[in-house]
């Protein structure tokens, strides 16, 4: 049994005619789910706390610290005036 099969036996109005153990495993697969869901975002918002954060202190550099890692005012201007959930 599919897990799509699964999670209609749970939402369907055949659910009498499931198991308890499909039911179960439905649940199961349903939680596992939104557990990887649920950790997908907190990766992406780390990702983002992380970039507005490096964008901050690139803009707090002066001449001397842009040249010591080879980009010009306007390149880094350009890179910290991006809104953090763009590459």
């Amino acid at each position: 049994m599919t897990m799509t099969t699964r999670i209609n036996a749970v939402y369907h109005a055949d659910m009498r005619a499931a198991t308890g153990h499909e039911v179960r495993q439905a649940a199961a697969a349903v939680l596992d789910a939104a557990w990887r869901g649920g950790f997908k975002l907190l990766e992406t918002l780390a990702s983002w706390q992380e970039r507005s954060e490096q964008r901050r202190k690139l803009a707090s550099f002066d001449a001397r610290m842009l040249r010591d890692i080879g980009i010009s005012r306007a390149e880094a201007a350009r890179e910290y005036d991006k809104p953090f959930w763009r590459v």
